[in-house]
This record gives C-alpha cells, structure tokens and sequence, in this order.
C-alpha cells in the first residue's frame, strides 16, 4: 500500500469534497476545459512528468 503523504488532501478528496466533485462533474470539466485543453497540447519535460506521478 501507498503511504500518503498529504493526509488532509487525501481525506479532502475522500469525504465531502471528492464526493461535491464528482456529483458536479460534467460542471468542473467545462469549467476546467479551455485549461486544460492548453496544458494538454503543450509538449511535457520529463520533469514536468515526474512532478504529476
């Protein structure tokens, strides 16, 4: 098992905030959309990549 490191993040995302999140979303997606469609089309350093996994 994974040690998680941002424990209040991690409960965060397993209590009332990951479950608002994903009741909304269809509404976070469009919102976040023209974000991420840009970070998306731009190439990824390697770094960039070992910073997100």
């Amino acid at each position: 098992m994974q040690q998680i490191i941002n424990t209040e993040q991690a409960q965060a995302w397993n209590g009332y905030e990951g479950t608002h999140w994903a009741d909304n979303h269809n509404r976070w997606n469009a919102v976040l959309s023209g974000i991420n469609d840009e970070l998306f089309a731009r190439p990824q350093s390697r770094k960039t990549i070992e910073c997100l996994t």
